[in-house]
């Protein structure tokens, strides 16, 4: 009898990593983890870098193209090709630069912060632009020898350490004059236009600039006697004839005075600096408009930390280093332009910002805004100058 015996093979002990082994392949593991965190994390930062760039540019060109329409309109230019007699009823004593604000005569103007002129250094914090509290004589604009801070309707508005532009322009109102009677103006229709409104009336020959109190269903113009507030500058006592020299009626035109102030505020609702739109008279009743601001003041590009303006004068034909009223002889802040009249061209330069950090590094706080120096802590929002130079239509080339 055969036995079988049977083989039994032993299996091989299996065998585990070693401590050191381990330890190895976790460092390498962490290594690699650490390093696909550095990519992701710069890559991040380079995206949210380059969002925040172009949300810059796009508030600093976007506002400059806002503005360069109201600045080309500016000006009365297309009521009379010559020079009608010109009949003023506003009140002219009226201070604090009301005045000068509803002038019609100036096509721009506007009031320079103090500090800021040409080839100074301004120092500020970006996280402290508050226009509260702001004293009106930080603002100066000049008209001729005198100098006049920031008229009351704008003080608590405009965030310190920039400038305030004032433009100005006409509107045709498709009404026809009937006839005067007293201190009122009969019309073909109601004339729509806002409350207290300043009027034009011209048959180029004689042009009278009055305020109107009557509502924009009124078939007539009223020209009352007014006050130098709420919102100025009001009319004078009229005399028996207020209206004299009399226009033609057939040949007398309509045109409603209407104002733009560009200024950057602090919007209230992101508390963030923006440029603002004031318009004067207002088009509407107040009421809660965007940014927690009354209707006829609208934030128009989020961003902007600053806004500096020159002004271009010709001197006109005769006056020594003049260009004959054809270009541009020099460029004054707003405190340094003794006659509104000879300003042919606006210089604008806004600063825009990013709305948060945006750069892993600390930049740097310097910034030239048409000749004037902006200087800050530094910090990581990301921020960039814009600069246009507008032309006021219909008047000379800039040089």
């Amino acid at each position: 009898m055969k036995r079988t015996i049977a083989l039994f093979r032993s299996r091989p002990v299996a065998r585990g990593f070693s401590l050191v082994e381990l330890m190895i392949a976790t460092l390498i593991g962490a290594m690699l983890l650490i390093a696909i965190m550095q990519i992701f994390g710069s890559s991040r930062l380079s995206t949210q870098a380059s969002l925040a760039l172009a949300r810059v540019q796009e508030s600093g060109r976007f506002a400059l193209e806002l503005m360069k329409p109201s600045v080309r309109m500016a000006g009365l230019g297309q009521i009379c090709t010559g020079r009608p007699l010109l009949v003023e009823h506003t009140r002219n004593g009226c201070g604090g630069g009301v005045n000068l604000l509803f002038n019609p005569e100036f096509a721009v103007l506007g009031w320079e912060a103090v500090g800021t002129g040409p080839g100074q250094t301004y120092t500020y914090s970006p996280e402290a632009l508050d226009p509260a509290g702001q004293p009106a004589t930080n603002w100066q604009a000049r008209e001729g020898t005198s100098l006049w801070p920031l008229p009351a309707m704008l003080q608590g508005r405009v965030v310190p350490g920039s400038d305030v532009l004032v433009v100005r322009r006409t509107v045709p109102v498709p009404v026809r004059v009937t006839g005067f009677a007293g201190t009122t103006v009969q019309l073909s229709g109601p004339h729509g236009l806002p409350d207290n409104s300043v009027v034009i009336m011209s048959d180029c020959n004689v042009t009278h600039v009055f305020q109107n109190t009557s509502n924009a269903n009124a078939v007539v113009l009223t020209r009352p006697v007014g006050n130098c507030n709420n919102p100025g500058p009001g009319n004078r006592p009229p005399g028996p004839n207020p209206f004299q020299p009399e226009p033609i009626v057939a040949s007398t035109a309509i045109f409603s005075h209407e104002i733009e102030v560009f200024y950057i505020g602090r919007d209230a609702l992101s508390g963030e600096p923006a440029l603002f739109r004031m318009r004067l008279p207002d088009p509407s009743p107040p009421g809660g408009g965007s940014g927690g601001a009354p209707e006829h003041i609208q934030p128009l590009a989020d961003g902007i930390e600053s806004m500096q303006v020159r002004y271009g004068v010709s001197f006109g034909p005769g006056a020594p280093a003049s260009s004959s009223g054809r270009a541009v002889d020099a460029w004054y802040p707003a405190n340094q332009v003794n006659d509104w009249s000879s300003v042919i061209a606006v210089r604008v330069a806004l600063l825009a910002r990013s709305a948060e950090n945006s750069d892993s590094r600390l930049l740097p706080g310097q910034y030239n805004l048409a000749g004037t120096t902006l200087s800050h802590q530094p910090d990581r929002r990301l921020r960039k100058p814009f600069t246009a130079t507008i032309q006021i239509r219909n008047v000379a080339i800039v040089e």
